[in-house]
């Protein structure tokens, strides 16, 4: 249905989904061609800073090929990227794109700056619930951020 809207191409023209969207608790953005975790709750901090590999088992370039398609044909390249990384932290939006098999729960597999992969679990927030971020990556330099 999303992607039907989308065709529209009127940046205006939106679906509304539902409130409870199964949002996790991770932000993610494109840096140049590598997504990384910009922001975590209590717990996940061994996370902050990680290369984005794969969302379950599915590469991110793949994922991010997946969701693109769902933002309005017409919108501009970084307002489209913007809804690629709020989705790619979306429960609903993964589950219904059958990256994850679980709306409320989804595995990332990510690479330190060492190259060392690992993976995190993370649950949706309850709708109401309140969750305090963690946005502080540390690294000798600042990331570019390109589109």
């Amino acid at each position: 249905m999303q992607h039907i809207v989308a065709l529209v191409g009127d940046g205006n023209t939106y679906l509304q989904t539902p409130r409870d969207s199964a949002n996790f608790p991770i932000e993610i953005v494109r840096f140049g061609e590598d997504y990384r975790i910009t922001s975590v709750v209590a717990g996940l901090e061994n996370a902050l800073g990680g290369r984005v590999l794969k969302v379950h088992e599915t590469p991110i370039s793949r994922a991010a090929e997946l969701i693109l398609p769902l933002a309005s044909q017409d919108e501009n390249p970084p307002l489209a990227q913007a809804f690629v990384e709020d989705a790619l932290t979306t429960g609903a939006t993964l589950h219904g794109l059958t990256i994850t098999p679980d709306r409320n729960s989804a595995r990332y597999t990510l690479a330190d700056d060492s190259g060392r992969e690992f993976s995190i679990e993370v649950q949706a927030v309850p709708l109401g619930t309140g969750v305090t971020p963690i946005r502080s990556i540390q690294a000798a330099a600042p990331l570019p951020r390109e589109s």
